[in-house]
């Protein structure tokens, strides 16, 4: 199906212990070696866990956590051996979402935060036991769980919106639950204890907002970004809408103080841009990848396209 494989992979690859851990959307895990490119390892997550795939293949991120090499795989993940790829546990065999787990720590246990696709869970790092879970649609249309200090989780997600849940005791506080403040493509990030976030829900796409985590206070929102995506760096946030222009302003819970702008991409772009040494790169569905310097003695530069192979 077309709408599987419009713009190639929907996960990052995570570079580990001199190796490249990358799933493709065909649910094949690859290691390869980081300094040769050589293949390690791959396995077949259909073939492993027989599992069948969804509509839009598998969309999580590999994480490194305590040895094992998680993702979003099944009912609420699964690990596996990073030095060969062997399946080190499955948590059930329900359908998953297109979400990425996120570490934490919960009671002095290392856990798995999951928006699973009915549920939001946390795991037991370790074998890979759902320690607690709380009804929750996420479907297809949800974010990546975002840490916020030491004890709070903010979910998100299309349908049900946006909710923040405490897990400071033996049994999580679901604090609050807002349709209004629900995410999809781009999942929130977190800057000097606020949260920022393009907003999602059944009745707009695409409002750059900014709220209080605790309370979920809205502090301003701003609209005109689609689909997009967003990033922090530093005290700005870098900002790319579902139709390739790119928006950097200073996070700052009293305005949305716009510091530049500039049309970088045309087509569909829902992949969040990546920043490294001063460069930023950012692709559309089509597979082209820009990279604008954005080091001060480079500003205004032209910046220079790649192709991104699928």
């Amino acid at each position: 199906m077309a709408n599987q494989f419009e713009g190639g992979p929907t996960s990052t690859p995570l570079v580990a212990d001199g190796r490249v851990f990358a799933a493709s959307r065909k649910g094949l895990l690859h290691s390869f070696d980081a300094g040769t490119g050589a293949l390690v390892w791959r396995k077949s997550l259909t073939e492993v866990t027989g599992l069948k795939l969804k509509n839009w293949g598998l969309n999580s991120s590999p994480v490194l956590v305590g040895g094992k090499l998680v993702l979003n795989w099944g009912t609420a993940g699964a690990a596996f051996d990073p030095a060969d790829g062997r399946l080190l546990w499955l948590s059930g065999k329900d359908e998953w979402s297109y979400t990425s787990l996120v570490p934490g720590f919960w009671s002095g246990r290392k856990v798995l935060f999951v928006s699973a696709a009915d549920q939001l869970a946390a795991v037991s790092s370790s074998d890979g036991s759902i320690l607690w879970s709380e009804p929750f649609h996420v479907g297809f249309k949800g974010s990546d769980p975002v840490r916020v200090g030491e004890d709070g989780v903010f979910f998100g997600a299309n349908e049900t919106g946006g909710t923040f849940i405490r897990f400071n005791g033996d049994r999580p506080t679901v604090v609050w639950n807002k349709p209004d403040l629900g995410t999809f493509t781009g999942g929130a990030v977190m800057v000097d204890g606020f949260l920022y976030a393009i907003v999602s829900n059944k009745n707009n796409k695409g409002e750059l907002t900014c709220f209080e985590p605790v309370t979920g206070e809205v502090r301003w929102s701003q609209g005109g970004y689609g689909w997009g995506s967003l990033l922090a760096a530093g005290d700005r946030l870098i900002v790319l809408s579902v139709k390739g222009e790119l928006s950097v302003l200073k996070a700052s819970p009293a305005k949305a103080e716009l510091l530049a702008r500039a049309q970088v991409l045309g087509g569909k772009c829902w992949t969040t841009p990546a920043l490294a040494d001063g460069r930023l790169y950012a692709r559309n569905a089509k597979g082209e990848l820009v990279c604008l310097d954005l080091r001060p003695a480079n500003r205004g530069a032209t910046p220079s396209k790649l192709h991104a192979a699928d």
